[in-house]
């Protein structure tokens, strides 16, 4: 359901048609969630933009349009013992990128919400420790902050995420067999679309749509008897939509 899912069908188009290998595109409707705007200001005034991180099973990312008020607490990488000595209850407490599941340390131990530094180190393996798949309405976000955080920082942090309706695409081409009735047909799928809570390029399902198109081109270029139907199944998040549909 994001933008960059079509651009990538291009890709996959052009090189099949390259090969004139004719496609067909499957349209599906998901539910995504949409920030309809997230942001931390801190107590001297300035406003920080924040992410929503993923939400956690069937909970709803960010605040739910609540504001958030508490002091700033730094934990570093959320260790129990980074803890010792501070008050975690009723704080927005900040976040090393590499501090795994120390969120949930936060979370038990009373904090209003989460706040994680350098999003842009979040790569696939940090994101997916920073949600559980238990339905756990705990805020979590990740943002550009200070550091060290201004002394006795106080901070109000608001978010509103909301699920909206998009497009997503499968993408099907028929190769035919050499000989084959019609009624005997191979299928061949794999997933084009990236994984991931944040806004990013999106290169996780690269590799194998483009093997899947070396693969159909391979096929057509020299024809066994049995007939392939390739695809490249989208809507995945919503439990493989795509390949249910098809």
């Amino acid at each position: 359901g994001e933008p960059g899912t079509v651009p990538a069908l291009d890709l996959i188009e052009a090189r099949l048609r390259a090969a004139d290998i004719a496609s067909v595109r499957v349209r599906h409707t998901v539910s995504v969630p949409e920030d309809r705007g997230s942001w931390l200001e801190l107590s001297g005034g300035a406003r920080i933009a924040v992410t929503p991180l993923p939400a956690n099973g069937a909970a709803t990312a960010g605040t739910g349009g609540a504001a958030l008020s508490g002091p700033l607490l730094d934990a570093g990488r959320g260790r129990l013992a980074d803890f010792a000595g501070k008050r975690a209850a009723g704080a927005i407490v900040v976040l090393d990128a590499d501090s795994g599941e120390g969120w949930t340390n936060a979370a038990m131990l009373g904090a209003l919400a989460v706040v994680v530094r350098d999003p842009a180190s979040l790569d696939r393996a940090r994101l997916a420790a920073l949600s559980v798949p238990a339905t756990l309405p705990f805020p979590r976000f990740a943002a550009e902050l200070p550091r060290p955080l201004p002394a006795d920082a106080t901070a109000r942090l608001q978010s509103t995420v909301v699920w909206t309706p998009r497009t997503a695409w499968s993408l099907c081409a028929l190769v035919p067999g050499a000989g084959t009735p019609p009624t005997h047909m191979g299928l061949i799928t794999t997933g084009y679309e990236a994984n991931g809570g944040m806004p990013n390029p999106g290169a996780t399902r690269a590799w194998n749509a483009a093997l899947l198109c070396e693969a159909a081109l391979a096929q057509a270029a020299d024809p066994p008897r049995r007939s392939a139907l390739f695809v490249w199944n989208g809507a995945r998040g919503e439990q493989f939509r795509g390949l249910r549909e098809i």
